[in-house]
């Protein structure tokens, strides 16, 4: 005589069946929170660019300053002059924002008002000698500190020079970090896109085979109970 393993009533599912349907359930509801989670992350991480757009503003600058051949500073402005090409352009410090005016922009600069930072919580232009320091303070709370060397073409002498050589030297250093800065960030932002993708990718087949298989059991449940109907 056979021992049965466990008993089916005809007007629903098995004990069996039933567990193992909310053991599915549990892995789509785990699989769906992930995708959520990672969904999450990933917006955060997009979100978070306020070393992106500080090295864009710094990079503008440093383009004003190679263009010009005099330099001054007023308790809100940083002005660059081009006298050859009688150009200026003007950096303008408010409570909340810093944008740029350009008058006579020639072929490589925009004309009229640029935006290049907003958002920003305080900031301070401070001469010291002829030096300008310019300190920043953006709107996720980090100081930002920007030097300048407060140029005049027309009377420096040899020793104003040298400290001009040096000044575009470490210009050119930070102008480099500022670029590195700049493709570090797109490629992190590609490879953090390709990296969500696949997960989505993966995570989708998953929840697709996880519903196959659900629909299997419920076709196979459907069938039995048909057959027994029909023996009987």
């Amino acid at each position: 005589m056979e021992k049965k393993l466990f008993i089916q009533n005809n007007k629903g599912f098995t004990l069996v069946e039933i567990i193992v349907s909310l053991l599915l359930l549990s892995i789509f509801i785990l699989l769906l929170a992930s995708i959520v989670t990672m969904t999450s992350l990933t917006s955060q991480k997009f979100l978070n660019y306020t070393d992106y757009e500080y090295a864009m503003m710094h990079k503008k600058i440093f383009q004003l300053y190679e263009d010009s051949r005099k330099v001054t500073a007023t308790k809100n402005n940083i002005i660059f002059q081009n006298d050859k090409e009688n150009r200026e352009h003007k950096v303008v410090f408010n409570s909340r924002k810093i944008f740029k005016q350009t008058r006579n922009p020639g072929e490589n600069f925009a004309s009229g008002y640029s935006l290049l930072l907003d958002n920003i919580q305080s900031y301070n232009l401070e001469k010291k000698e002829e030096n300008l320091i310019i300190r920043i303070v953006d709107r996720g709370g980090k100081t930002r500190t920007i030097k300048l060397f407060l140029k005049d073409q027309i009377k420096l002498d040899e020793e104003k020079e040298e400290l001009l050589l040096k000044e575009k030297e470490e210009s050119e250093k930070i102008r480099l970090e500022d670029e590195k800065i700049l493709k570090t960030y797109e490629e992190e932002r590609n490879k953090l896109l390709e990296e969500y993708k696949k997960y989505k990718e993966i995570r989708t087949k998953e929840l697709e085979n996880l519903l196959e298989i659900e629909r299997g059991l419920i076709l196979e449940k459907e069938n039995s109970k048909d057959n027994k109907e029909k023996q009987q």
